[in-house]
């Protein structure tokens, strides 16, 4: 058709999974050619849309542009464009309808099925080029590699897909055994913002520690995978099928399906489990590991409580963990969004419904009102959290601590809490005053070198 068209649609969902494409198949196409086809009388207008047999096209797709589907676009054998997975899950979850659950259900089923194995690599070309881009001088390059860009690729497509990026304005929804579609659990805080940031902080440790390039590879695939299986519980309440240890399988079969070899196959299953949070020991459980790499992913994965962003992530991760029934099954902004027929996409939409919602009580089981408000709830959990952030103990070779930052984190978080307690501070009015602790705090971290936590590591 034109050399810039772009499946979209069903048709995009069968090249990236495999099996026969659906008809109508939808294309995008940029305007000359949108003009030109719209001349041909053999083309009907329906609508935005022009149709001839068995295709459909239009300029972009719902809120997406032709030019942001043809940026992030992959290219089939034979050079036909096909827009990105995490873009064709986004556009299904702004449809509430039965087909759109079951096209959203399949997407999911398959990208956390071990047995079926990783996508094609061509599938995830932009997200091999962007991890390669993180790796140290002379590791891309190293043997094994190929195989190592190829199995994180796929965990960075899967977690971008699932689970979504904030900066496109819009993050995914957590569902699993445990978080059920209907909870509508927003992935404000699990999700695929700051993956890439964080591998080059990791990367950064790992030189420190003199990390062979093997070291930095395993780190690099196990980091993406840590939370590419979420909604399934923890540990404490599903210790045969938790998060985490679903995620380090997954990991796993890919990694061994990929022909990379048994031992880093299970090597990268022990570091993604080991990012797993023990509530006995009030610690992760690879924290102490003999392997310094499981350490290591174990540090980065909570990395963001020593950095300005912390008070931000502190809000956002509040905003996820009272809808979500991993944290605890009272739900209450969960609940709260539910009795009042609201859906939430991203940290300042939940915001406003807090604030507009502050004094709801909302149902639980048996019809019983909550002791809480959405209000109360929202604040003790930050406050929480502050303690969180002081209290954290990393693994004794991590070297990126900043025990000051962190104090400093606490601080706000924990005045921000009573803030919103009293009635002085609305939930927007909080994230203002944290977005504006995090401007304050980069400044200051560029005049001062971080101190490690080990120095003699």
């Amino acid at each position: 058709m034109t050399r810039d068209a772009v499946l979209i649609g069903s048709a995009a969902i069968d090249a990236a999974l495999g099996g026969r494409a659906s008809m109508p198949i939808a294309v995008s196409v940029g305007e000359d050619a949108y003009r030109y086809l719209r001349t041909d009388p053999g083309w009907v207008r329906a609508g935005s849309r022009l149709v001839r047999d068995e295709v459909s096209v239009e300029m972009g797709w719902g809120r997406l542009s032709h030019t942001e589907l043809t940026a992030r676009a992959w290219k089939l054998p034979g050079d036909v464009g096909v827009a990105a997975l995490p873009m064709v899950y986004a556009q299904i979850l702004d449809s509430d309808d039965d087909h759109a659950a079951r096209l959203a259900a399949r997407i999911r089923e398959r990208l956390h099925d071990p047995a079926a194995g990783p996508l094609p690599r061509y599938v995830a070309a932009w997200e091999n080029a962007a991890l390669a881009a993180t790796l140290p001088d002379g590791v891309a390059q190293a043997p094994g590699a190929g195989h190592a860009l190829a199995l994180a690729a796929n965990g960075l497509l899967t977690l971008s897909t699932l689970y979504g990026d904030p900066r496109r304005g819009r993050v995914g929804q957590i569902i699993g055994t445990v978080e059920l579609p209907a909870y509508q659990v927003a992935a404000t805080y699990h999700h695929a913002g700051g993956v890439l940031a964080d591998l080059v902080r990791l990367h950064q440790h790992l030189r420190t520690l003199r990390a062979t390039p093997a070291d930095h590879l395993a780190a690099m695939a196990a980091e993406v995978y840590s939370d590419v299986v979420y909604g399934h519980g923890r540990c404490s309440n599903n210790p045969t099928s938790y998060d985490e240890l679903r995620s380090a399988d997954l990991a796993a079969a890919h990694a061994l399906a990929l022909d990379i070899d048994p031992d880093t196959a299970a090597r990268v299953h022990r570091i993604v489990a080991g990012t797993g949070f023990d509530e006995r020991t009030r610690t992760q459980s690879g924290a102490h590991d003999v392997d310094t790499v499981v350490q290591a992913v174990a540090g980065i994965d909570l990395a963001v409580l020593a950095r300005p962003e912390s008070v931000t992530a502190t809000i956002d991760l509040a905003v996820e963990d009272l809808m979500s029934a991993r944290y605890s099954p009272t739900r209450i902004l969960g609940r709260a969004l539910q009795q009042s027929g609201v859906q939430v996409r991203s940290t300042s939409q939940a915001l406003a419904f807090i604030d507009e919602y502050a004094d709801m009580r909302p149902r639980l089981d048996g019809q019983r009102p909550a002791a809480t408000s959405v209000r109360e709830a929202f604040a003790q959990r930050i406050i929480g959290n502050a303690a969180f952030t002081e209290g954290h103990r990393y693994p004794p070779t991590w070297t990126l601590d900043d025990p000051g930052q962190r104090a400093e984190n606490a601080t706000t978080a924990r005045e921000l809490g009573r803030g919103l307690l009293t009635g002085r501070l609305t939930a927007r009015h909080a994230y203002t005053a944290a977005a504006e602790h995090h401007r304050r705090w980069s400044r200051s971290c560029t005049k001062r070198k971080t101190r490690p936590s080990n120095p003699q590591s």
